[in-house]
């Protein structure tokens, strides 16, 4: 190729690249902005959910996409369940026993809880039998709901609720005393990815559960649910 051959060349390349680079700093950009709108959309959610009279109770390692719900949510790690960090049900009225002798032998004190309560369990496949025992309280005679996340999780929950049936291979699953329970309520692609998508999938799943996104002529109306 001669010298005027190579210049043509050179000059085409070089006009590409003018059209080229612009293109993809652009779609770069795009794709950014993008992301910062999903990303400040995600923050309000999760600041929207934390103003509700609401309490979570977090079993297992707790995933960093999810700060800034700490105001409602506890994070309790296997093994450290106990009736004081629990929602178990407890006595209306605050009432004292003593023995023979005058001495206190047990105190039974009111607890204040707040309006609505969830046990979430992530990725948590072990539970000591102290731990069960006290989920069981919560479950079965606070009829507190629990979600389970994780394959290992949802066996473990199923087993302890004694469900088998169709929930093989499930990555969550949700159960409450009187409404019985729900395999896969969050979508398993997002429970897979983990991050913001699993964040976003669990915020909106809490929403929908309480109905904090319903209009408030809609919300509560007093009918509560046959078992």
């Amino acid at each position: 190729m001669d010298q005027k051959g190579r210049l043509v060349v050179v000059l085409v390349i070089a006009a590409i690249a003018l059209i080229a680079i612009p293109g993809v700093w652009l779609l770069g950009s795009r794709r950014n902005s993008s992301m910062y709108a999903r990303l400040d959309e995600f923050n309000l959610s999760k600041a929207e959910l934390a103003g509700h009279d609401l309490q979570i109770y977090w079993i297992g390692e707790y995933p960093s996409d999810l700060s800034g719900l700490e105001q409602v949510t506890s994070v309790i790690a296997p093994g450290d369940l106990t009736e004081d960090n629990m929602p178990i049900k407890v006595p209306e009225f605050h009432f004292t026993t003593y023995n023979q002798d005058g001495n206190k032998t047990s105190e039974n004190v009111p607890r204040e809880y707040a309006g609505d309560l969830l046990i979430v369990i992530y990725n948590v496949s072990f539970l000591e039998q102290e731990d069960i025992d006290i989920l069981k309280n919560c479950i079965s005679e606070n009829e507190v709901p629990i979600l389970a996340i994780g394959s290992g999780s949802v066996s473990l929950v199923r087993d302890m609720l004694m469900y088998s049936k169709d929930l093989y291979g499930s990555t969550s699953f949700y159960y409450r005393l009187g409404e019985g329970y729900v395999n896969d309520p969050l979508d398993a692609d997002k429970v897979l990815a983990g991050g913001m998508d699993l964040g976003e999938g669990y915020v909106s799943y809490i929403n929908d559960l309480f109905g904090y996104n319903m209009p408030a002529d809609e919300e509560d109306t007093g009918v509560e649910m046959s078992a």
